[in-house]
């Protein structure tokens, strides 16, 4: 029985990178054994359990219980990732060779989005600057700007030329529908823009697993609005 891989992807993952939480090591052939070292990881190092008032020692209790000796690699895999899947966090997947577990939050909803509908009927000569893609709609009284993922590669060059052709119109429209996440960054930098003063929006807990303990930061992100250039 191989080992997997616990990866914490990094909002919605919102962070720009993919942290692989515990590695292969001392691989086990025993379902039981792979079962309750992924247990004790997430038990140790995923963060949310109060917040979302999660009962890990319940679920333990419950998806052990599924567990038989001789059982399949993928058999063992369903489990594993049917426990994930109880913590509801779409940044938190169980890797293998064979398959990828995940949570799907988008699913929870009705998808009310699709891009080409947008592309064929409303955009008539979209630009493409940075990350964006925008361009006027209704007789140019509306700037519509759609960014799909936090790439990490908005500049200040790109929101002031997207602010500065949408000036004199109505209303602005930014479609983050589906927008896959990415580097966090983007999404102050883009706020930045729009608050009017010192505004808290963003707040994160991060569990430091230590030697001796565990110690769990909170970080608070305050903007203050972005002197934008015309």
């Amino acid at each position: 029985m191989k080992k997997y891989a616990l990866l914490i992807l990094g909002l919605a993952s919102f962070w720009s990178c993919e942290r692989t939480v515990f590695q292969e090591s001392g691989a086990s052939v025993d379902p039981f054994v792979n079962f309750d070292y992924l247990w004790n990881e997430v038990d140790e190092k995923y963060s949310y359990f109060e917040l979302k008032n999660i009962d890990w020692d319940s679920i333990r209790v419950a998806e052990r219980a599924k567990l038989f000796q001789g059982m399949s690699e993928d058999s063992l895999f369903r489990v594993l990732g049917g426990m994930l899947a109880q913590l509801r966090d779409d940044h938190t997947n169980l890797i293998s060779d064979f398959q990828i577990s995940s949570f799907g939050v988008r699913f929870l909803g009705a998808d009310q989005f699709d891009w080409r509908v947008i592309e064929d009927h409303y955009l008539q000569d979209p630009y493409i600057t940075g990350p964006f893609v925008h361009d006027l709609l209704r007789n140019d009284s509306i700037g519509y700007v759609r960014f799909s993922s936090f790439t990490g590669t908005m500049s200040a060059k790109n929101l002031n030329f997207i602010l500065n052709r949408f000036k004199d119109t109505q209303a602005m429209v930014f479609d983050l529908r589906e927008n896959g996440g990415g580097a966090v960054d983007d999404v102050f930098q883009l706020l930045s823009c729009f608050v009017e003063e010192r505004t808290l929006v963003n707040y994160s807990r991060i569990l430091l697993v230590l030697v001796l303990h565990h110690h769990l930061q909170e970080h608070f992100y305050i903007l203050v609005k972005q002197e934008m250039h015309f």
